[in-house]
């Protein structure tokens, strides 16, 4: 249940960055390393430190051949980063699109309650039910520190 809640949290969390932001295309049918260049080049006075992908996009960023001299930084601390430093993390609710954010001022996320969990036991059928449930918000607080690419 604590997976769920946390994909779902991060789903809200790509939603939230993404609304309201004009989107760059990347320039061929398939990303390229030119492609992350010019992205990653686009944050103006901000410093894009990390990049949410959907997954078949990870896929291809990872068979680039500039890549594989970053194989040493995931075997080191489990993370995938980019040869210029943006740690690349593999968001399932993305389908179309790349997010890169300057993480130290991009999002808030405000929590109303801690995770909720309620249960229910019914005696005489011996069904048991349980709930979780969280109350969360995000605010953008610079929309320079968050850009869009869409493959």
């Amino acid at each position: 249940m604590g997976a769920q809640i946390s994909r779902t949290v991060n789903a809200a969390a790509a939603t939230a960055l993404a609304a309201d932001v004009t989107a760059t295309a990347i320039s061929g049918a398939e990303i390229a390393y030119a492609d992350l260049a010019d992205f990653w080049a686009t944050m103006g006075d901000c410093s894009m430190d990390v990049m949410l992908v959907p997954p078949a996009v990870m896929a291809q960023i990872l068979a680039l051949e500039e890549m594989k001299y970053c194989v040493g930084e995931y075997m080191n601390g489990g993370t995938v980063k980019t040869p210029y430093g943006v740690t690349l993390v593999k968001c399932p609710s993305l389908t179309d699109k790349l997010i890169g954010i300057d993480s130290t001022c991009a999002l808030e996320a405000v929590f109303g309650t801690d995770v909720i969990v309620d249960t229910d036991k019914l005696i005489s059928t011996q069904n048991e039910e349980i709930a979780c449930s969280i109350l969360v918000g995000f605010s953008k607080l610079n929309t320079a520190a968050v850009k869009v690419l869409t493959v």
